[in-house]
């Protein structure tokens, strides 16, 4: 069962719809620009605290592959509806879709992220208003955190995750993995960083070693 909309949590649909229905819009249309889909995800991330199994906020379909967005800008869309747990439906031509795109929307590991069997949305943990850097984080099944530094600003950023803000112990010593190019970038401990250029994003999983 799908609801066509439920976009605050002032709403009363907040209270019975996570009871009724398998996903529910959070937010109007979302359009194939830039502060379209941020203006989306925005909306959508007030609404995580009532995501459970079978049941998830739905931000609208995705904009890949439709004029308007540049490669970088459907990547960094289709990272953090992933993160996020939204439905992931295809809203552009897919028959006459670019390589590129069809790369963006088939990425595996990007895809499993959205598919891990924990009813957990990803949130955004922390944000630096004056640069658009922010920090997106989602626990997953295996006790690892999916991670997304989206730099919605207009120049490249360098954009630093802490493991208090995705809530890993600030001493573990975790594995990296470049979920988008899908190896491992070595270990970390307490925190990790990298550039992101304008309208991008760095999508990774930090899996903690324990001793």
């Amino acid at each position: 069962m799908s609801v066509e909309s439920c976009g605050s949590m002032s709403d009363a649909c907040h209270w019975y719809t996570p009871e009724l229905a398998n996903l529910w819009r959070t937010d109007g249309d979302v359009q194939a620009t830039w502060n379209s889909v941020l203006s989306n995800l925005d909306k959508n991330n007030v609404m995580a605290s009532i995501v459970s199994k079978g049941h998830y906020n739905d931000p609208d379909m995705l904009e890949v592959g439709d004029v308007g967005l540049t490669l970088a800008e459907q990547k960094a869309h289709f990272s953090m509806w992933c993160l996020v747990t939204a439905p992931l439906l295809a809203g552009n031509d897919v028959i006459n879709i670019s390589n590129e795109s069809l790369a963006i929307l088939t990425a595996p590991e990007v895809i499993a992220i959205n598919q891990d069997s924990l009813p957990k949305q990803g949130v955004r943990v922390s944000s630096a208003n004056a640069t658009g850097a922010e920090v997106w984080a989602r626990p997953l099944s295996d006790g690892s955190v999916a991670v997304a530094l989206l730099n919605r600003g207009e120049k490249a950023e360098t954009i630093t995750a802490t493991w208090e803000e995705i809530s890993l112990n600030p001493e573990t010593k975790a594995m990296i993995r470049d979920l988008w190019q899908r190896k491992d970038m070595g270990e970390a401990v307490g925190k990790f960083s990298k550039e992101v250029e304008a309208h991008d994003v760095f999508l990774f999983k930090a899996t903690a070693h324990h001793a």
